[in-house]
């Protein structure tokens, strides 16, 4: 009798543990398909574009500086991170954080910032300089959203 009792409670554990996961997940996609909604409206979001040269870079001291697994907004490089000719910073108010995407390339975050010498540029972090070499230079047009309200 008290194998059964024990098996009984286990499963009503996990169909406790279940509903209380299903209810967290539909609140979480709700959330998140609110911040869609908010951020999809056209009145919320202007895109502006421009054309920029993008070209990749990996971590090593020749390309960056005596810190090269350390962004300019002081965190570890990672992939995804772009770094932006100040021009483009400036031009567009943009701040470390701040989302960008590179049409026919993806989607990147704004983490590093370029010597000043560059114009119009967008680097793209890879950890393989092979890889940074391959990838070349590409003319492409860069978007950035600009969310009056959130």
């Amino acid at each position: 009798m008290k194998g059964k009792l024990q098996t009984i409670a286990m499963k009503v554990g996990l169909i406790v543990i279940g509903i209380v996961f299903i209810s967290f997940y539909r609140e979480a996609n709700t959330e998140m398909d609110q911040v869609h909604q908010r951020i999809t409206s056209p009145n919320d979001v202007h895109i502006i574009k421009t054309k920029v040269t993008v070209t990749a870079y990996s971590p090593t001291e020749d390309q960056c500086d005596n810190t090269p697994y350390i962004t300019a907004s002081n965190i570890e490089v990672r992939k995804g991170i772009v770094a932006l000719s100040r021009d483009i910073e400036q031009k567009f108010d943009l701040k470390f954080g701040d989302q960008i995407l590179l049409e026919g390339i993806g989607l990147f975050v704004f983490h590093d910032r370029m010597n000043k010498r560059h114009k119009k540029k967008v680097d793209i972090f890879m950890w393989s300089r092979e890889k940074a070499k391959m990838f070349g230079s590409q003319e492409t047009r860069l978007f950035i959203p600009m969310l009056e309200k959130l």
